[in-house]
């Protein structure tokens, strides 16, 4: 994928990002986060409650190598669809308990790329809010992740790894 086509793809798919975030404020049932973590590097996440305590994710994440250094591509580039159930006491500013199991599909992408060496896993991961305010948080979580291409991506590291996260969020 060149350069201009990626750019194309990644604008569109933030387009998306800002129109469901928009659709969801006007029903408050969801938030928008920024926040850093091991599959979604550094990313933007917007989540929207589905049922009573479940939230359904999208993220987009990136790693710029100025602040990491690759052996190959510039940058990484990160895509994650996650499921959010949330569960325990509940706090006077949300009807969404404290504290969530979270489990995600992740893409990750090396620039510039080669297609059949792109990073797939998926993970489960448990955390909580560790600060809450009427529209405002934060949130931590850990657990693992499992590479689903170890042998045909670039990072060709070990089956089961660490995931790990730390989000501010918004909630609208």
């Amino acid at each position: 994928m060149t350069g201009k086509r990626f750019r194309k793809y990644f604008l569109l798919l933030i387009g998306l990002i800002v129109t469901f975030a928009g659709q969801a404020a006007g029903q408050k049932k969801g938030d928008v986060s920024i926040g850093m973590g091991l599959p979604e590097l550094s990313s933007v996440r917007v989540r929207y409650q589905v049922y009573d305590q479940v939230q359904t994710g999208l993220s987009i994440g990136l790693l710029p190598r100025s602040l990491f250094s690759f052996r190959y591509g510039d940058k990484l580039v990160s895509v994650t669809g996650e499921l959010f159930y949330h569960f325990g006491r509940k706090t006077m500013f949300s009807d969404m308990g404290l504290f969530y199991f979270n489990a995600g599909i992740n893409f990750i992408q090396e620039k510039p790329n080669q297609w059949s060496k792109n990073w797939w896993n998926s993970y489960l991961r448990i955390g909580g809010e560790i600060f809450s305010a009427s529209n405002f948080g934060i949130s931590i979580d850990g657990g693992f992740m499992v590479n689903l291409n170890r042998d045909k991506n670039w990072a060709q590291t070990d089956w089961i790894l660490p995931a790990f996260g730390v989000d501010f969020y918004y909630r609208f």
